[in-house]
């Protein structure tokens, strides 16, 4: 699904500074060695301004490593979408640890 509504363009920041474009993002997807156990999407907020949505949450979950190892993420999201066609496309994303 990702790969539908992302943007050929995409620029993805992970909160460790990592940036993944559309293909290393969907290697990564395919490859990961975790799975989530929670995720909550808290406080969002949605600002479309012209062909262009800027879009804020707060991202807590809990990730489990096929090792046991389990990782609290509390992070704050903001995201650009960008009108493409008919479509919604994201655009950029980027997270801070809170």
């Amino acid at each position: 699904m990702i790969a539908s509504i992302s943007a050929e363009e995409l620029s993805y920041s992970h909160s460790n500074a990592k940036i993944d474009t559309k293909a290393s993002l969907l290697n990564g997807i395919a490859t990961a060695n975790y799975k989530w156990t929670s995720l909550e999407y808290k406080d969002p907020t949605i600002r479309v301004v012209g062909p262009a949505a800027i879009v804020r949450f707060n991202f807590v979950g809990e990730q489990e490593f096929t090792d046991g190892k389990k990782t609290p993420q509390n992070l704050h999201i903001l995201m650009n979408w960008q009108k493409q066609g008919n479509d919604w496309k994201l655009l950029s994303r980027a997270a801070t640890k809170l």
